[in-house]
This record gives structure tokens, C-alpha cells and sequence, in this order.
């Protein structure tokens, strides 16, 4: 009879949430791109009768998760200076400093694996490197969908590469530098909840063509919020190295 109702010419749609195109569009209304960075600095001075301790420590971060690419970069430095007065009035010094610039790279292929490369070079005066420098393929498994990786992630990452050490003073294996093949299999956990943070790791670390030299960590830690300003921090770790070749 060609009457029109209120309702007619209106129509109404739904699209399904936490696909690829919201986390895109998420990525596309952030100012920074969907990118976080993070600065921190410490310091720590001890004055005794007979010692003095000081302390400098610094880092800095930068990530970036979407749905393809997953960036991160760090860099952190550390300066230490000791001083002991012995019993005969002399003075004996201790001083070490180092710093470390790494970088991951990884390409998601699908909503679970991912492939990516890992690097890194710096100093360490403890360690007695006055150069090193490393590089490695990477394959990632993401027990979680990659969308999700900013709130939780439960990653199996393996590598395998090479490793360049220029020493500061020659080695118990009478070597000045060196170059050795490494692989190396990472498990991590992290959890990002409103009641706080909870993060697991675990790295296994061996050298190529020697069983025998190997390393492993397990460590973990938990931020839980028992009140609006009142957090309970527990933390711990365990380390096996027999792989000390400096």
C-alpha cells in the first residue's frame, strides 16, 4: 500500500570483537603508535671508616607489539668503584663498568608462529670483554593469540647463532677472541591482570660442538595488589653456569 513505517530504511549491523581489524584500529588511534617506552636510573653510595662503595646503574627500553611485528630494544649500562683501606694504610681499588645494546625482531606468520632474529654487542670489564657481539635466528611459538600479547603471552622461543668475544686480557684457554656457535631455548610466561603482574621464565643456553657447556635460569616474580596503594613484590631466581669460557 506504500506506507512507510518508522522502521523502515534503518538497518542495524554487528561486527564480531577481537579480530585483527579492531587491534588495528586500536594500533591506528594510539599517538604513539602502539609503542612503550621505558627510562630508569639508580644509584647506591656506601661510606665507611675503611670503604667506600658507589654504585651507578641505567636502562632504557623500547617496545612495540602488533599484529605482525613485534620490536624490542634495550640498552643498559652500569658503573661500579670500590675502595678498601688495608691494614697497612694502603688503599686497594676495585672498578668495573659495562654496557649492553640487544635487539629482537619477530614476524608473526599466523596467530601463533612467529620468526624473527636476535642481536646484541656491549663491554663488560667483569666478564673481561672489551667487545662482544652476538646474532641468531629466531622461531617463536605463542601459546596465546599474538592480539593478546600485550595482557598475556606464553612464549617458546628457540635460536641458534654465533657470538663474537674480544677479550681483555687472554682466557684460563689462552684465547685473546674468539668466535663460537650457541643455541638457546626460552620459556616465558607473563600475565598482565587488574589484580597485578606475574612473570615466569626459563632459558637453557649450550654451546655448539660442547655438551658440557651449558647454562641454565629459571626466575619469576609476582606484583599483587592487596589494596588501592598496597602491592606485595615477591621475586627469586636460580642460575647453573658451566659456560664461563671469559
Amino acid at each position: 500500500d506504500g506506507y512507510k513505517g518508522p522502521g523502515d530504511g534503518l538497518s542495524v549491523a554487528f561486527a564480531k570483537p577481537g579480530g585483527r581489524s579492531e587491534a588495528r584500529s586500536a594500533v591506528e588511534d594510539d599517538p604513539w603508535n602502539a609503542w612503550v617506552f621505558s627510562i630508569r636510573a639508580g644509584a647506591d653510595i656506601d661510606r665507611e671508616d675503611t670503604r667506600r662503595d658507589s654504585r651507578y646503574n641505567s636502562s632504557a627500553s623500547a617496545n612495540r607489539t602488533t599484529d605482525l611485528w613485534k620490536v624490542d630494544l634495550n640498552l643498559w649500562s652500569n658503573w661500579s668503584r670500590s675502595e678498601f683501606q688495608l691494614s697497612d694504610s694502603s688503599t686497594y681499588v676495585n672498578e668495573t663498568n659495562g654496557w649492553t645494546v640487544s635487539g629482537l625482531i619477530v614476524r608473526s606468520l599466523s596467530d601463533h608462529w612467529s620468526v624473527g632474529v636476535t642481536g646484541g654487542t656491549g663491554t663488560s670489564t667483569r666478564q673481561n670483554q672489551a667487545f662482544r657481539a652476538d646474532f641468531a635466528p629466531a622461531i617463536e611459538w605463542n601459546y596465546f593469540p599474538w592480539q593478546e600479547a600485550t595482557r598475556r603471552r606464553l612464549v617458546a622461543r628457540y635460536s641458534v647463532g654465533v657470538e663474537y668475544f674480544d677479550y681483555e686480557e687472554r682466557t684460563v684457554y689462552d684465547r685473546s677472541e674468539e668466535t663460537i656457535g650457541r643455541h638457546r631455548l626460552d620459556l616465558s610466561y607473563r600475565s598482565q591482570e587488574t589484580w597485578g603482574d606475574a612473570r615466569v621464565g626459563g632459558e637453557f643456553a649450550q654451546i655448539l660442538g660442547d655438551l658440557d657447556r651449558y647454562s641454565f635460569e629459571l626466575s619469576g616474580s609476582l606484583d599483587y595488589r592487596l589494596a588501592r596503594g598496597l602491592n606485595l613484590n615477591l621475586g627469586g631466581s636460580y642460575e647453573l653456569i658451566r659456560d664461563q669460557i671469559y
